[in-house]
Parts: C-alpha cells; structure tokens; sequence
C-alpha cells in the first residue's frame, strides 16, 4: 500500500521551512547594514540584538518541543520520530539564524582585525553553506512525509500481537499503515477469521480489534478491515471478501 502525505507538511510546516534562509539572511544583512561604517559598533550592536532574540526564540522552540516529545528520547531521535514538520522546523529555522549570525560576526571582526576585505565574502560563502545543509537536513528529515510513511515496526509489531491473540482471528496479514497527520493515521488489516463463527461474531470481533487497538494507538483514528481467507484456496476465493471500515 502507497504510504501517505502528512498535510502539515505542505501546509503549516511549509511555511516554516521557507522562513529559515530568510532569517538568516536578514540576520547577516543586518549585520554588515549594507555600507562600510567607520564605526563597528554598530555592526556589533545589531549582531549582538540579533543573537539574543534568535537565541531566546530557540531556547523556547527546544523547551516546547521536548515538552510534546517523549522524555526517553534525545534531540535528533526525537526530531527524526516526530510527524510534525512545524515543530521541529523552527529549530532548524533558529540554529541555522544563530549561525549565520555567529559566521556574520567572525567574518566581519577577522576582516578588520586582519585587514582581509576578502574574509567577509567568505562569511558569506559560510552562511550559504549553512542554508544549503538546513535545507538538506529539512528534506532527509520530511522527505518520508512528503512522499508518505507509516508507523513504525514496533507499532507494526504490537498490533499483530493484538490480532493474532483476539480468539476469533485464525490469522492475519502484516498490517499496513500511512499518516495523513501528525496525529492522524489509516490501519489497513487483512486477517482471516475461524470459519465456524458467525457473521454476528465477527462483527464482534471487528470491534474488539478496533477498541484494543486504538486503546494502545490513538494516532490511529481510521481502521479498514478487509475479511478474507489468506490461505488462497479456491473455495475461499469463489466467496466475495467481507470489508468493514471504521
């Protein structure tokens, strides 16, 4: 099955995303302020005012993401788990600002301590490669909810156990998943249920599997249950699959 679109990442997350290059753009124009100034405090200053407001902007960015990632998790496994490109998006938009504006300083400082005009377009070059790795590590990062992505194996895993263990269930196929939100995903089941329980059972059955599931999974708001025999016997091939969906 063809794994999803997060909505939130063209949308919300998107946005953010596009705002990164800007801010750190702007950081270092404003720090060099376009024209030679006779006087560097200037620069300094601004550079300076910069700093501490994309400083306290990612100190309140990390704070609000670890409050709604697990604890258990670090940084980089927390942002790489995470479904939500707006969340961690702002990081990558403050950490790439902070050092644009720390390569805008140590270009414009070394320039004139050293009188090496050239040192500042190295600055510049430096906080293009900044931008170029943000928008790498952004893609790796979203490209999966770009393209669609599912849960992972160990959720994948769980859910087998609780279908392999419902009494009515014979045997199921491997369960198959796709985000359509950061707290939104579609669970698609093939199982086969005991040929001597009534269709009255197995409706039963559909929604002790669903309550179990959503009990241990609440990102799982859609479950599509197609009944069938895997066995591919010709038998069970001439009858016309049982499909449910909640």
């Amino acid at each position: 099955m063809a794994r999803s679109c997060s909505l939130d990442c063209t949308g919300a997350g998107g946005r953010r995303t596009s705002r990164i290059p800007l801010a750190t753009a702007r950081s270092y124009i404003s720090g060099r302020l376009l024209w030679p100034l006779e006087n560097p405090l200037w620069t300094y200053l601004t550079l300076a005012v910069a700093a501490i407001a994309e400083g306290y902007s990612l100190f309140v960015a990390y704070r609000e993401f670890r409050n709604s990632a697990s604890q258990d998790d670090g940084l980089w496994p927390a942002i790489h788990r995470s479904k939500d490109p707006s969340v961690f998006a702002v990081l990558f938009e403050d950490a790439a600002a902070l050092l644009g504006i720390l390569a805008a300083f140590l270009g414009f400082s070394l320039a004139r301590a050293l009188h090496r005009p050239y040192l500042d377009g190295v600055a510049s070059i430096a906080i293009g490669i900044i931008l170029m790795g943000t928008a790498v590590l952004l893609a790796s990062e979203t490209k999966g909810l770009l393209v669609g992505e599912g849960a992972r194996s160990s959720t994948l895993e769980r859910i087998c156990e609780i279908v392999q263990k419902d009494p009515a269930v014979e045997r199921a196929g491997y369960p198959l998943t796709m985000y359509f939100g950061p707290e939104t995903v579609l669970l698609a089941l093939d199982i086969q249920f005991r040929p001597t329980i009534t269709a009255h059972e197995v409706t039963q059955a559909v929604d002790r599997l669903e309550k179990s599931i959503r009990a241990q999974f609440p990102r799982i708001r859609h479950i599509y249950i197609e009944a069938e025999s895997l066995s591919g016997s010709s038998s069970r091939r001439e009858n016309k699959p049982m499909e449910m969906a909640s």
